[in-house]
């Protein structure tokens, strides 16, 4: 057995619906029983995990960045860092 083929599977029969695995798992395992077993096995994993959510799962695709309005601070004329912050905090604790 082939790990990086399981993976492969693995990754794939995630990217389709449920009702689709069998055939999948069909024409992508062939003839290697043990393959498809150690999918079917991960599979069965993932449902009782309700990990499977669906089409697409297997695949992380990043946004777009946040606009700047978007961001903490913004619209405020100026915002603290933290090494500014820490300053404030040493000025202030040996000004008392």
């Amino acid at each position: 057995m082939n790990d990086d083929r399981v993976s492969e599977g693995l990754r794939r029969a995630l990217d389709l619906p449920e009702k689709e695995w069998p055939g999948f798992l069909e024409s992508f395992c062939g003839q290697d029983a043990e393959t498809r077993a150690h999918i079917e096995r991960l599979l069965q994993r993932y449902q009782r995990m309700g990990l499977n959510m669906g089409p697409g799962v297997g695949i992380s695709t990043p946004g777009p960045p946040p606009s700047p309005a978007a961001r903490p601070g913004a619209g405020r004329k100026f915002a603290l860092g933290a090494l500014a912050l820490l300053a404030a905090a040493v000025a202030w604790w040996f000004a008392r």
